[in-house]
Parts: structure tokens; C-alpha cells; sequence
């Protein structure tokens, strides 16, 4: 295996690190080599990942080398121009020095076709290496450059003498080119392609089934990768760096450069915390407090204390303070912190709600948990304990949600609305279930499992709880209960 070692390739080498390639019987060696196309038409190497670009010119000469697969979708190349371009519509391209790496990159082809084909337009291809392109813009020597990452990031954070941003994207169905409030379409399309896998023909045609499960090991990093991004994860470099320009824009606006203060809280008068912030680098400071430990073993019991914050200097204190404690899992209350939680058990053969937390030894029931909120949320997880003499049955469950305003939708139904909200993932442990929603709709949504009382015994039972996970001081809980199993 020939590679440039550049990040486009992650899936290689998580395939690499995790051990997908061994999993499947293969024994693959990576060579770093900035010439793996070249090796591969040689018969150095077998297989090597690259941009089409290096690899259309070899096949039509009919070199040793064909492409077996492709590396990643969507591209991430797109035009890159100044803050201050005239440019709002594509046909204002007409005519313009744009730099791009070659006439077979895979993004000019998709870009200018889709000039001469939807606006009967083109623009003048000047053909340069990413580096190069980015300086030709710096000089003015060119309009606009279609880059891929990790440079167009590096144009992205390009600042002129006064701080502000020099380029910006456009026509990449994530900007506004003309003010209108509307995002303009990708012109490279919705997913365009991008790298290829490339492999020497003497291999495919000794070795077909090789290179089969090498592809299937790719194909399983991706979706490694793809359920990491899912998980809240930032979804490109190109949204990183969005973000990343967010923070400067806030380290600009608070000065935070010149950051100089110390601060200090106290707790009755007690001082329990204290810290030095300078600079760009200051490092929060924090403590955790034991009820028994010396600062508040002391404090008089059933009295509200005051917690202080204190600043000297110059800057701004951002603070968070919480105050955790047990209570037994039987004595907890409802709490209603921006999401509600209420739970029912119905018997399974009558549908009828169970009265109290008397259940029958040997029988079956199903457990209704109805989850609300005024507003949509996003990564909310729902746990919902059993008693510990009861099994749950079923992996299988039943979603249904309602929402305000027309009168709501059901499970089954194609709302918009009703397909963003579904559960998104379901996990069963011994004693409770566990569900997981990517995006919480505003209204209500309602999960039903079976479970059966096994056991005989007394059962306290911890709440029903759920929670943004990445919110958590916007969550929910039921009662918790003393199941009695007879």
C-alpha cells in the first residue's frame, strides 16, 4: 500500500489502527511515498489512494493501474475568493482567473460543467498547486482558487493588517453570495466525488478477492468514522474552521489578549477557591468540596450560606457552580428542569394501567415512558430503570410522538417533523433500557418495552431520567418508586 500520509486518507489508517485488514486475513504494509501512483504502475506497490487528477492520464494511456473504489465522499474543494469580490451570481465568473491544480481535478470538471451547462459560461483555468494558488490570490494575481482542505482552512484563517478575514467561500452550498438570506446551491453538486482507490491490474487480476475485503475493511472504517461524527463530533474540517473563526471573533471582541485578573469565591465568608488569569493561556481553575471536609462540615445546617464571586484586574470571570447530593432512589421527586418524564405500566394482554407497584410473579407487562419539551433538543438520552426482579423481554420497541400546533403527527406518518425525531439508538442492560435521540422535536415522543416480573421481593427503584447530554442542567425524572413483586 502506496500513501502521501494526508489526511483524506483517515479511513486508511483507522482500518490500519483497529485492526480491519487483520480481521479480514490481510497482512497490508503502508509505505509513505509521495510518488504512489507511480509505484503502483510499476508494480512496487499494489494499491494507492489519490485524487483522480494523477490517475486519469496513466489509465488512458493504458497503463498498469485502474480504480477499484472510491476513498471519500463528499469532495472538499471549493472556490475560494476575496472577502470583497463582486461576485454574486456564477455567471459572474465569466471570464475570470481562477487557479485550480489541473483540468482533471474532480471539482474544476464538476464546477465548470456546471458553468457551461446551467449558465452557458466558463472561467479561465490557471493551473497551480494548492500553495501556490493561495499566494497567487494574496498577490492578486487571480480571482479565486478552488482549494481543497486542509487549505482552504488555511485561506479561511488568512487575516489582513487589520484582523479581519481576507477570503471566503462561495457558491459551496454553505454561503450567501448575494445577500439574499438564501444558502446558493453547491455547483459541484450535492456529494460530488473524490479520491479514488487505485490498484495495479496484475494484483486485481491475481488477487481479486483481496482486494474485495480490503474495500469492505474501508467501507467498515468509514462507517467507524461516520457514527463518531454522528455522535457530536464536527462534521468537516470546514466546519472546524468555522468555528475556530467564531472563538477568534470572540477572543477579539473580549480582548481576551490582554487578559490580567485574579478572582477568588468564597463560601460564608470562607474563602474555597482562588486562581491567576493572564493572557491567552490562563487555565481555569476549579475544586470539588466534600460535605465532611473542612469548609463545610462546619457551616450551620437548614441556613442559606452565600456563595461569592470575587474579581480584581482587568477581564471578565466566567463561573459555573453546582451542588450535587444522594437522596434514596425511592425518595426522589418529579423534576421538570426543560424536559418532563412520566411513566406507566400497563398489563400486556388488557392494556390496562397498573395501579400502585404491586406486580404478579410470572406476568408480563409493558412499561409506557412519555418524554415532553417546549423546545427542541439535540443528543438526549433516556434511561429507564426496571426493578431488579424483573427481565426485560423485548429488544424490540414502539415509538410514537405527537407535536403542537396542527393537531400532531403519528408513528408512520412522513411528517418532517416526525422523521428528525425518531430514536436514533436503543441499548438494554440488565435492569433498565436505554434510548437516545440525535434531535428531540418540540411536543411529546413516547417509547413502550416489554418487561417481565421474575423475582419475588421488595424493589426500590431509582426515576426514570432524561437529559441533554451534552446539556446537562437541562433534563428531567419521574418518582421513584418501591416495587413489591409477589
Amino acid at each position: 500500500m502506496a500513501d502521501a500520509n494526508s489526511t483524506h486518507h483517515l479511513n486508511l489508517y483507522v482500518a490500519y489502527e483497529k485492526g480491519l485488514f487483520a480481521k479480514r486475513g490481510l497482512d497490508v504494509e503502508i509505505q509513505q511515498t509521495s510518488s504512489g501512483v507511480a509505484a503502483v504502475v510499476g508494480g512496487e506497490a499494489d494499491i494507492v489512494f489519490n485524487c483522480p487528477t494523477g490517475v486519469i492520464t496513466p489509465i488512458a494511456k493504458g497503463q498498469n493501474i485502474t480504480i477499484i473504489g472510491q476513498v471519500k465522499i463528499p469532495c472538499t474543494s471549493v472556490l475560494v475568493v476575496p472577502v470583497n469580490t463582486p461576485y454574486k451570481t456564477p455567471a459572474d465568473l465569466k471570464g475570470q482567473q481562477i487557479a485550480g491544480l489541473s483540468t482533471t481535478c474532480c471539482a474544476v470538471i464538476l464546477i465548470r460543467d456546471a458553468l457551461r451547462n446551467q449558465y452557458s459560461t466558463d472561467f479561465e483555468l490557471v493551473t497551480l498547486a494548492p500553495g501556490a494558488a493561495i499566494a497567487a490570490l494574496d498577490a492578486g494575481q487571480v480571482k479565486g482558487a478552488i482549494l481543497e482542505e486542509p487549505f482552504v482552512a488555511l485561506a479561511l484563517l488568512s487575516k489582513d493588517a487589520q484582523g479581519n478575514p481576507r477570503y471566503k467561500t462561495l457558491f459551496n452550498g454553505a454561503s450567501d453570495a448575494d445577500g439574499d438570506g438564501k444558502i446558493n446551491p453547491n455547483l459541484a453538486g450535492e456529494n460530488p466525488p473524490c479520491r479514488t482507490i487505485n490498484a495495479n491490474k496484475g494484483f486485481i487480476a491475481a488477487r481479486l478477492e483481496d482486494a474485495k475485503a480490503f474495500i469492505d475493511a474501508i467501507a467498515e472504517a468509514d462507517s467507524l468514522l461516520e457514527n463518531k461524527r454522528a455522535s457530536g463530533f464536527w462534521e468537516s474540517t470546514a466546519v472546524t474552521v468555522r468555528v475556530l473563526s467564531a472563538v477568534d471573533a470572540l477572543i477579539r471582541a473580549e480582548d481576551l489578549r490582554s487578559l490580567d485578573l485574579e478572582a477568588s469565591a468564597t463560601l460564608a465568608g470562607n474563602k474555597i477557591l482562588e486562581g491567576n488569569f493572564k493572557g491567552l493561556g490562563a487555565r481555569p481553575v476549579s475544586a470539588a468540596l466534600d460535605f465532611s471536609g473542612p469548609a463545610l462540615a462546619p457551616l450551620e445546617k437548614d441556613r442559606i450560606q452565600p456563595l461569592v464571586i470575587n474579581r480584581r484586574g482587568r477581564g471578565s470571570v466566567y463561573y459555573t457552580a453546582s451542588l450535587s447530593y444522594a437522596i434514596p432512589a425511592e425518595l426522589q421527586d418529579f423534576r421538570d428542569e426543560g424536559l418532563g418524564v412520566f411513566m406507566s405500566i400497563h398489563d400486556v394482554d388488557t392494556d390496562e394501567e397498573i395501579a400502585g407497584t404491586a406486580l404478579e410473579s410470572g406476568k408480563t407487562y409493558r412499561a409506557r415512558v412519555r418524554v415532553s419539551g417546549s423546545r427542541g433538543r439535540t443528543y438526549v438520552a433516556l434511561r429507564v430503570p426496571v426493578p431488579s426482579g424483573a427481565e426485560i423481554l423485548d429488544s424490540a420497541f414502539v415509538t410514537t410522538a405527537s407535536y403542537g400546533g396542527d393537531g400532531g403527527e403519528r408513528e408512520g406518518d412522513e411528517g418532517s417533523a416526525r422523521r428528525n425525531s425518531r430514536v436514533s439508538h436503543r441499548a438494554i442492560m440488565d435492569n433498565e433500557i436505554q434510548y437516545f435521540w440525535d434531535f428531540f422535536a418540540p411536543g411529546e415522543g413516547t417509547v413502550n418495552f416489554l418487561f417481565r416480573a421474575v423475582r419475588r421481593g421488595v424493589y426500590p427503584t431509582p426515576p426514570v431520567q432524561a437529559e441533554c447530554m451534552y446539556e446537562s442542567e437541562i433534563f428531567g425524572r419521574s418518582r421513584g418508586l418501591i416495587y413489591t413483586i409477589e
